[in-house]
């Protein structure tokens, strides 16, 4: 039998929670703050590759301190390799549509539209995991996307706009501006399916090591 989980306390829960929703909140907002004249200083792609190649060496410290040898060995057995390293892909092209999105869209629009993630992680839950919600959460969880999306679209829109008639820009310059927002809204969408898909399937994973 395998043994039972450990218990936390209340206060320890709630200030994990709280710390995961003000990192997850300032992370787009500080990446946005990289940008110079609307463009990133640096290769998209550069930005998830590190963040990989630090995650890989810290992680094998502490599964080494904290296991031995032993433990380290067994993260290399062939099997479970395979199996997370087809999640740790997913999590990778995700955080490379990040940062793609945050160069076409605000890091307050893109933090809005990841409120889409409570009606697609439902749907994924429910075919992955055959977790189903009642009629009721699905409205619910559909009126608070839809009206989150309907805001965002709004007030960037009209920002955008009133940037571009304070500095004189032309209608060409709010076409393009407008494009490239609707492409960094389909990348936003993008990134948080696949975001979603990573964490279902995480889930349901790692419940069998």
């Amino acid at each position: 039998a395998k043994p039972a989980a450990p218990q936390h306390s209340l206060a320890l829960q709630a200030g994990v929670l709280a710390f995961f929703t003000v990192t997850r909140a300032l992370h787009p907002l500080i990446i946005s703050q990289t940008k110079v004249n609307g463009r990133y200083p640096h290769e998209p792609l550069s930005v998830p590759l590190a963040e990989c190649v630090l995650t890989f060496v810290v992680a094998q410290v502490m599964v080494f301190a904290k296991s031995g040898m032993q433990g380290w060995r067994d993260i290399w057995r062939p099997r479970p390799m395979a199996v997370f390293s087809i999640i740790a892909v997913i999590f990778a092209i995700g955080d490379f549509l990040e940062l793609a999105s945050l160069g076409s869209v605000s890091g307050t629009v893109y933090q809005l539209f990841c409120q889409s993630k409570l009606i697609i992680t439902a749907g994924l839950l429910w075919v992955v995991k055959g977790t189903r919600q009642t009629g009721l959460q699905w409205i619910l969880l559909v009126l608070l996307t839809l009206a989150l999306c309907v805001d965002a679209i709004m007030r960037d829109i009209l920002m955008r706009r009133n940037e571009a008639a304070s500095g004189g820009g032309t209608a060409g310059g709010e076409s393009a501006k407008e494009s490239g927002f609707s492409v960094g809204i389909m990348l936003v969408l993008l990134k948080v399916v696949i975001s979603c898909l990573g964490a279902v399937v995480s889930d349901k994973t790692f419940k069998g090591y």
